[in-house]
């Protein structure tokens, strides 16, 4: 048995979008709702999972899928007349669908006693949550998203699971959260071989994921180092009273243990050598991301040395505007929130790439620097570098600091918000892959992962020993900079001496180390592997 994805990449109807120059051009991404991020949510959870979902297009339908297969279509509109005829056709010969999304997507395939009547919470503020029968809260998509409610005859078949409800009141405080539920809306409805999960789950966990969704006002629904593990480890046991995965092996990455750590050290304005020397001591390989600066050959010459560690390019996200490089000069504070994106935007990041390889820095992985992240034009940055760079594997871009929408220049706590110190702002342990909405909700080519700066001994403790119930593999990267580890900036002495402790607590625990490049090849490896044979594997 296999499990397929389904991406339609039909325009949706309506909607408001962002329109940018992006590297291919004129780009439109939608905002509302998660428009197109359905099909990569819905991957990225399956893969996380351990299994290793396959993504196919309409003309697949009939000839890939097989009964018992699972297929996963996440609608952002209406499905088109071929396409309702041909998951029609996967019904009726016994592949299971599990679909979310457009609820008028899905009336063509519902019995005729049967009708979805769309629902959005009126309060801009309210996302949405599923009741478990046991009574259980858990917070399921991102405020004022897109569910449904179910209007059927007497006599109807189905078999329904939860419910779906609004959280109102103190939204950020689980005990406090005032919980209503949407009358007549099941979480999870079936009608023989069709599954509807309510609430659009797959798009807002994508949303989430990629920071086109702030996920902090939230933090305190789950773990806040684990959100979206726990989240996918709930949606995991959900699906598991209709039996939708029975069947279905979770391999994992093949080649990576339970817990794989990487050592990533962003070498930014400094010359200390501290963290390589360590990392050398203790026979481990570290991720070394340059920038290009007045430090940049002396790098390359150390790291030469260095064949074990993994040479990485540390591109730069923006840079201060002309305003706040006056303000500096004037001996004013400079203003972060003037900060340019002309460093990423369309094609200037692949320009910042030419440059790092001109320089004769290796680019396996690429790495953000400063700490701005512009939506979405740094995925479509990402995409283009993918695109034109097949060497390059992926990205280490997310990470706390300040998410700048559509276009906005300062943090307003709307379309501007801030991931803060130490909490992951993408609080998710494991290689994922971004989406392009701006392209039919395509999944970039590349891998892109979590990771956190400067944490202490005991906060990485935590990590390494936390599991989620379901989640047989856990990918943490840990990131230190050498410009603090010897100096005051962060801790009184420095962070060396903390570093040290975080190296023998891995040794103590038998934990393997890997560079990033490393990690990912070994993920493009397994997700090349055939799982049946009438898989297109990858």
């Amino acid at each position: 048995m296999a499990i397929f994805i389904y991406n339609d990449p039909a325009p949706a109807c309506g909607g408001d979008d962002y329109k940018f120059r992006g590297a291919r051009g004129a780009t439109s991404w939608p905002k509302q709702k998660g428009t197109f991020l359905g099909p990569a949510g819905a991957w990225n959870i399956l893969w996380r999972l351990g299994y290793r979902p396959a993504i196919v297009k309409e003309s697949s339908l009939l000839g890939t899928c097989l009964p018992k297969d699972l297929l996963v279509v996440s609608a952002s509109g209406s499905l088109s007349g071929s396409t309702l005829e041909a998951l029609r056709s996967c019904l009726t010969r016994g592949v299971r669908i599990l679909g979310d999304g457009d609820p008028s997507a899905w009336q063509p395939l519902l019995p005729t006693s049967c009708r979805l009547i769309p629902h959005t919470p009126d309060h801009p503020y309210v996302p949405f949550a599923w009741t478990t029968p046991t009574g259980t809260v858990e917070l399921l998509a991102p405020e004022r998203w897109l569910g449904f409610q179910l209007d059927s005859t007497e006599g109807a078949t189905s078999e329904t699971w939860g419910q779906l409800a609004e959280v109102h009141g103190e939204t950020q405080t689980p005990r406090r959260a005032a919980i209503k539920s949407v009358p007549g809306a099941p979480a999870m409805v079936r009608f023989g071989n069709l599954t509807l999960l309510n609430g659009t789950p797959f798009a807002g966990f994508q949303a989430w994921l990629q920071g086109q969704a702030d996920l902090g006002p939230f933090l305190e629904w789950r773990h806040r180092a684990f959100w979206l593990d726990e989240w996918v480890a709930f949606l995991w046991k959900a699906l598991g009273t209709f039996g939708l995965l029975d069947g279905q092996e979770q391999v994992g990455i093949k080649e990576l243990g339970s817990t794989t750590v990487v050592l990533r050290h962003d070498l930014d304005s400094s010359r200390d050598t501290s963290y390589l020397e360590e990392d050398k001591k203790a026979g481990l390989s570290g991720v070394h991301a340059v920038l290009l600066d007045d430090n940049t050959n002396y790098w390359l010459r150390r790291l030469r040395t260095s064949s074990a560690h993994e040479t990485a390019f540390h591109y730069r996200s923006s840079s201060p505007s002309f305003a706040t490089r006056v303000m500096r000069r004037l001996g004013m504070p400079g203003s972060e929130r003037f900060a340019e994106f002309s460093m990423i935007a369309g094609t200037r990041l692949l320009k910042q790439i030419d440059r790092a390889q001109k320089a004769g820095i290796p680019i396996q992985t690429v790495h953000r620097h400063y700490s701005h992240m512009a939506y979405p034009e740094w995925i479509d940055a990402l995409d283009a570098v993918f695109q034109k760079h097949p060497d390059v594997l992926g990205s280490s871009s997310a990470f706390s600091g300040q998410v700048l929408r559509w276009g906005a220049t300062r943090v307003d706590n709307i379309n501007g918000t801030i991931g803060f110190q130490t909490d992951p702002q993408h609080p998710y342990w494991y290689p994922f892959r971004l989406s392009h909405a701006g392209n039919g909700g395509e999944l970039l080519r590349g891998w892109e992962s979590t990771s956190v700066m400067e944490l202490e001994v005991d906060h990485v403790q935590q990590l390494l020993d936390y599991w989620v119930d379901g989640l047989q593999q856990k990918v943490i990267t840990l990131n230190y900079h050498p410009a603090h580890a010897n100096r005051p900036t962060l801790y009184r002495n420095g962070t060396l001496s903390g570093y040290q402790k975080v190296l023998e607590l891995i040794r103590e625990r038998h934990i393997e180390v890997r560079t990033l490049s490393g990690v990912y090849a070994a993920a493009s490896r397994t997700l090349a592997e055939k799982v049946c044979e009438h898989d297109p594997a990858g």
